[in-house]
């Protein structure tokens, strides 16, 4: 339901394996462990993704957009698993899946960018962009899709997230898509770790695969598992 990147992101960031600062200081791996967002903390995940001052007002204009007021939970897994069920049924119910999964995968870039390109976003110029990439995936996903309800809610969201005209976004051809990928290397003296996730039939065994390459696209490291019964989103 969401872009795969953006919900395998979610999945790992969940299970607390993406390499914040904190993490690569745990595997030996020496860079400097601040918060690259605010400069102010340690760079762990519950810090980079929810608690840190510009990415807590990423997700203060989120939860605006969506007109939803929650107390703020202690983790950010606490607080997407309190995330409303009530509007499951309706018309634009794939908002709550989307635009969570698109806002942590747009914090993450944001993060890389400042780290291996050393440029920075400004809030007034990244908000459009996740606005955009959500509107986007919701307008693609909809189509076709049946729903139960039409709600005060959803027209609300057709006009805050510019969801009633089709989206013009076009899928690559997958031979074409396939045949154009290449493996880009790392920065010098840096590792790069690739990972990806399946699920057999959409909703059944799923399991997971890594492999960590150094500037030279030498082999590191690799690592695979079961992830039990799942969707491919969750995968």
């Amino acid at each position: 339901m969401v872009l795969p990147k953006a919900g395998a992101f979610l999945w790992t960031t969940l299970h607390g394996r993406i390499l914040t600062g904190e993490r690569l200081k745990l595997i030996r791996i020496a860079r400097p462990n601040v918060c690259l967002l605010c400069k102010e903390n340690e760079e762990t995940v519950e810090h980079l993704l929810f608690w840190c001052s510009y990415t807590k007002k990423v997700w203060d204009w989120l939860l605006n957009n969506l007109q939803y007021e929650s107390v703020r939970s202690q983790s950010l897994k606490g607080f997407l698993l309190a995330w409303p069920a009530c509007y499951k049924k309706s018309k634009w119910s794939i908002l709550w899946v989307v635009s969570s999964a698109m806002l942590v995968w747009h914090i993450w870039k944001e993060r890389n960018r400042r780290v291996f390109n050393e440029e920075a976003l400004s809030l007034d110029l990244l908000i459009p962009k996740i606005k955009t990439t959500i509107g986007e995936v919701i307008n693609v996903k909809v189509v076709g899709r049946k729903y139960c309800a039409y709600s005060s809610w959803d027209k609300e969201m057709e006009r805050l997230w510019n969801l009633t005209k089709i989206s013009s976004y076009k899928f690559a051809d997958k031979k074409q898509n396939r045949a154009s990928t290449v493996w880009i290397p790392p920065i010098a003296g840096s590792l790069k770790v690739n990972f990806d996730g399946a699920s057999c039939d959409n909703l059944g065994k799923s399991g997971y695969g890594t492999i960590i390459r150094d500037e030279f696209g030498n082999f590191v490291g690799a690592n695979f598992g079961p992830l039990g019964i799942t969707s491919n989103n969750m995968a």
